[in-house]
């Protein structure tokens, strides 16, 4: 969750591959681990400040478990011709959090399943032209009636809005 990384009702059902829907909840929300444990395609769009496009993006998931870690493979196509990967390492805290690592985010990202949502907050290293700045997101996951998980993101620096990425997810 990068730059490319980013409506309101959050289901606790959520299809199957075979459609017959899966238990998703994990207190009255999102279960990230049974959603993620298959493969993902998703796009999306970072907006600068001012409401402008300045990127698009194609990209898959999958998540495996190697023992009490759950890790969520990103490969993402820019519109611009670049290729990012990343692997998310993430481990439940307690029912309702989870803590992350990857190796361009600063420190641990966290998470949270409030009432109708995940929220993922975290600082990352983006590439931006030739040199990488530090931006901290505020990711926010809704799961749709179709599947589709909607994630809404704003990126700061120094605490002033960089931008907004929206994504939306679909189990394939």
């Amino acid at each position: 969750m990068t730059l490319t990384h980013s409506t309101t009702t959050l289901l606790t059902r959520a299809p199957d591959a075979d459609g017959a829907g899966a238990n998703t909840s994990l207190s009255g929300g999102l279960d990230t681990f049974k959603y993620f444990n298959r493969r993902i395609e998703g796009s999306g769009l970072f907006h600068d400040r001012f409401g402008r496009k300045r990127l698009g993006f194609n990209m898959t998931m999958h998540g495996r478990w190697e023992g009490d870690v759950f890790c969520l493979a990103e490969d993402f196509r820019y519109d611009d011709g670049r290729v990012e990967e990343r692997e998310w390492r993430i481990r439940r805290q307690s029912h309702d959090r989870m803590v992350a690592t990857a190796k361009d985010v600063i420190g641990t990202a966290k998470a949270e399943t409030l009432q109708n949502e995940v929220r993922w907050r975290y600082r990352i290293a983006v590439a931006i032209g030739p040199r990488k700045i530090v931006l901290s997101f505020d990711d926010r996951l809704y799961l749709r009636p179709s599947g589709e998980l909607l994630n809404v993101s704003q990126a700061r620096k120094f605490g002033i809005l960089v931008g907004r990425v929206t994504a939306v997810f679909r189990p394939t």
